[in-house]
């Protein structure tokens, strides 16, 4: 079965918890030595097995609209995403932005940015 990602999330630490349509449990990351081509973070998924998959690495955007938001591009089975993340509500949003190849919002931002932004989880 695919992973549907777009959805609302509750954020609890570093964990992403969708409870509309099917349950999903979602885990960020953060690489020890991060590069240009891997940013700082990271998504899982957390199977009720315990195992963890490996979805995309998070790609930031430039944050325009409120200092607790925190936005990110990332990619899984050709298809772009955006995660939006408000910490003061607590809560986190994924949006499909197109197919892999019709928005290259995530090479841009990956070739721009890097890993300059580094948001504390």
């Amino acid at each position: 079965m695919e992973t549907n990602l777009k959805g609302e999330y509750q954020i609890n630490n570093s964990n992403l918890l969708k409870s509309e349509g099917l349950p999903l449990r979602l885990v960020i990351g953060s690489r020890k030595k991060p590069t240009g081509k891997k940013p700082l973070h990271f998504i899982l998924e957390h199977l009720e097995s315990g195992k963890y998959i490996f979805l995309s690495s998070l790609f930031p955007c430039s944050n325009e609209a409120k200092n607790d938001q925190e936005s990110y591009s990332m990619d899984y089975k050709g298809l772009n995403y955006l995660l939006t993340i408000d910490r003061e509500a607590n809560n986190a949003k994924i949006e499909v932005l197109g197919r892999k190849g019709e928005n290259s919002l995530s090479s841009i931002i990956n070739s721009e940015l890097g890993s300059k932004y580094h948001p504390k989880w």
